[in-house]
Formats: structure tokens, sequence, C-alpha cells
């Protein structure tokens, strides 16, 4: 990832980096049901995505509340730094820390969730507050119950909370012609995992840049930007539901219960995408299998039938719109192949046959 702008983004993300590191305290798989802590989380993500927020007000949010931002930001660095210096002390050994020191961690949790909360980030995506708010609470009475696979869960929602966060103001932003906004915000985001052949996509960060020196219109910048942070999220799902099938192949109980709640996570910031293509019905049945898709992963229930409903329900769907680059790139193969056809059906027709 991108080392943020603005120190209130790197300190959420190193808050976040502490919570995942509790996931080597892994308990046993379990066939109960679903702890307080998953339903509050799972009632937070279905609240999350019941409708599209109005986002109209970030512009103002951003103006008026970056000292009170700066403020909390500096209370999450603390948080995250009394969490690790807990963990240190037990030589990174998670289990014994919340057995010898279940107040301590869990004071320290609720700090970050207070730190969180006074930022009030409902002001400006109020659906990613409560995603977030959930899963506070969830990582609260997973850390109490010493549940490993809960609190993997919850790092899950809250961690792609962020990222639907940060994309729905980097696309107001633009949308008001806040380029700079936009960039400030844009260091919050994930990346296509790189390959030998395949690079990160840089696109969404030069059109903001272009945006901000006048370069490229805020309606191209916000396409770019779409067009890189859809396809990268979508990227992001499906590696996610496939670490899935190999965690749960493989035994990994907390592996395959933050791999489930993950790929929930990365389908809640396509949902309006997929409603747009596919209708209110179709997205409300995909949001009903993700759902179960926990539920299942954190039981250790067999996941097969769960994932292969979901494979039909994402079959041929595409978040991401194409880029300028991609339409221009596809309309001129087209081209290319349409002056072919008579060449080839010279070389293959011969006196009508």
């Amino acid at each position: 990832m991108i080392k943020p702008r603005r120190i209130n983004l790197s300190l959420i993300i190193f808050l976040l980096s502490c919570l995942a590191a509790c996931q080597g305290a892994a308990q046993p798989e379990t066939q109960a049901a679903l702890p307080e802590a998953q339903q509050a989380a799972v009632e937070g993500q279905q609240a999350a995505g019941a409708a599209q927020a109005d986002l109209a007000g970030i512009k103002t949010y951003l103006l008026e509340q970056a000292g009170e931002l700066k403020v909390s930001a500096a209370r999450l660095k603390e948080a995250g730094n009394q969490y690790y210096n807990l963990a240190r002390a037990s030589n990174f050994d998670y289990a014994a820390l919340w057995q010898d020191k279940p107040d301590e961690v869990v004071k320290v949790i609720k700090e970050a969730r207070a730190a969180w909360l006074a930022a009030r980030l409902a002001e400006a995506a109020p659906e990613t507050q409560r995603r977030i708010e959930a899963g506070f609470a969830a990582a609260e009475k997973a850390v109490t119950a010493q549940d490993g696979l809960a609190l993997a869960m919850a790092r899950a929602q809250i961690w792609t909370g962020l990222l639907a966060g940060s994309y729905r103001v980097i696309e107001t932003s633009l949308q008001n012609g806040k380029g700079q906004t936009a960039r400030e915000w844009l260091p919050l985001r994930e990346f296509r995992p790189a390959t030998r052949f395949s690079r990160p996509n840089a696109d969404a960060t030069l059109a903001v840049k272009g945006t901000i020196q006048g370069q490229v219109t805020p309606a191209d910048a916000l396409l770019a930007v779409r067009a890189d942070l859809l396809d990268t999220y979508q990227a992001r799902l499906n590696e996610a539901l496939s670490d899935l099938e190999n965690a749960a192949r493989n035994g990994f109980a907390v592996r395959r219960a933050e791999h489930a709640a993950l790929a929930e996570g990365y389908f809640v910031i396509l949902s309006a995408a997929y409603q747009e293509q596919r209708g209110a019905a179709a997205l409300a049945e995909a949001r009903q299998l993700f759902a179960e898709l926990r539920t299942v992963a954190y039981t250790g229930q067999d996941l097969s039938l769960t994932l292969a409903s979901l494979e039909a329900a994402l079959h041929n769907f595409r978040a991401a719109p194409l880029s300028p680059k991609e339409q221009a790139g596809r309309a001129g193969q087209l081209l290319r192949y349409l002056s072919l056809v008579p060449v080839e059906y010279g070389r293959g027709v011969s006196g009508g046959r």
C-alpha cells in the first residue's frame, strides 16, 4: 500500500495493522452458532448495505472538522502504540496476552473505538460509520471471549469499511471538483497483487493529479478512479474467495473466517455497480449469500454449496467501467478485425463457394 500523505490515514491503517496481529491466537474450530459479537457484525453489514448514502456533506465536513480529525488521529496512534507494547511484552504470544491481560487489551480497543467515534465520520459516510462501529463492537467482545475467529472477522469488517469510506469520499470529492481532498484520501486503498507480468495500476493517482493540475476534468478523473478502484476491489474479492477455499481445504480456521468477511466487505464496495447491472432483487440475493458465507466459514461447515451459488451470482459481472484507454484499445481491435473480414473472406471463398 502506498504510504498515505496525511497523518490521519496513516494512523488509521496503523491501528488496523495492530488489530490484524491478533489473528495469531486462533481458537479451535467450533460448531456452535455465531456469538453475540458476530451477530452484531452481521447486522452492521446488513444495515450498511441497505442503501447508498448521500455524501453531499463531505465537502463541509472535511473543511470544518480537520482539526478534530487530527486530534482523533493522535488518539488512534496512542491506542495502537499501547497495543503494540502489550503484545511485545508478551513476546507476541497473543493467546498468553489475552489470558494474562484481558482487561488491558479490551481497554486499548475501547480507547481506539472512542477515538474513531470522535472523528464523527457519520456526518460524511454514515453507512461506513455503522459498519466500523459494529466491527469495533465485535472486536471488543471477541477479545473478551478470546475468540480468534470472531476477531479476524471483525478486523476484516473494519478494514473493508475504511476502504469503502475512502472510496465514497474520493468519488464525491471529484463530483464536487475537489481534487485535493480526493488526493488526500486516495492512499487509503488497496492494489491488485503484483505479478511478473502486471504491476499495480496507478491510473487513479495520475487522474487525480491531473485534475489538481487542471489537465484532466473531474468527470474524466472520476471515470478513471472508478475503473481503477472497482477493478482492484473485484480482483481482491476474487482473491479472497480463492484464499477462502484454500484455507478451508487446509484447515486454517482463522484465515477461513477472515477471508469470508473480507469477501463480504469487498462486495459491499461493489454493490452499487452490481445493483445497477443486475437489479435490486439480485443484489439482495447476493448479500444474503455473502452473509451465509460468513456463517458457514465461522462454524466450520462445508463451503462448497455457498461458494458455488456465489460463483453463479458473480458470473460475467464486471464492476469497473472501461477506462478511456481501454475503450480506445477495444475500439481499435474491433476496427482491425472488421478490416480483416473481406481479406479472409476473399481467401476462403472462390466462385461463390
